[in-house]
């Protein structure tokens, strides 16, 4: 069963993630190169990814792709806390969450649609958001 084999190696893929990670702090070990370099993802077609965008951003890019990972994936809520509380915002701030909890697990990020669907959340959340402070700006001249 190839669900049993992902979820038995998810914790080699991570432990090999931080093992590329501290052994390329500075540059990584190259885009796209995990798949390669992992001994775990190099013994199966289906472990190719980290299943941590995280992880997987670290062992790729370094120290400075990890954190600049974390910095986008952190945007969205930081951008999303600076707006008045409406159900739009609350659904964006709960697709973020979602999103990010997943690709923490799971290679999720590999398929685009998933977080172009939570960036149309957000910009509509931001938009909707700051439709209604410019009429309300307006309405008071």
């Amino acid at each position: 069963d190839r669900g049993a084999a992902v979820g038995g190696n998810r914790a080699n893929l991570w432990r090999d993630s931080v093992n590329l990670l501290t052994e390329n702090p500075v540059t990584g070990v190259g885009p796209g190169r995990f798949k390669t370099e992992s001994p775990t993802a190099a013994s199966d077609r289906d472990l190719r990814w980290a299943h941590s965008v995280f992880l997987q951003s670290g062992a790729e890019f370094g120290i400075v792709g990890l954190v600049l990972a974390l910095c986008l994936a952190m945007w969205p809520l930081a951008r999303l806390a600076t707006l008045p509380w409406s159900p739009a915002v609350a659904i964006a701030v709960g697709a973020v969450a979602a999103l990010l909890v997943h690709a923490c697990i799971d290679y999720v990020m590999r398929f685009p649609e998933v977080p172009l669907a939570t960036a149309a959340l957000v910009g509509y959340a931001i938009a909707s958001s700051e439709t209604v402070r410019f009429t309300t700006r307006v309405g008071r001249r």
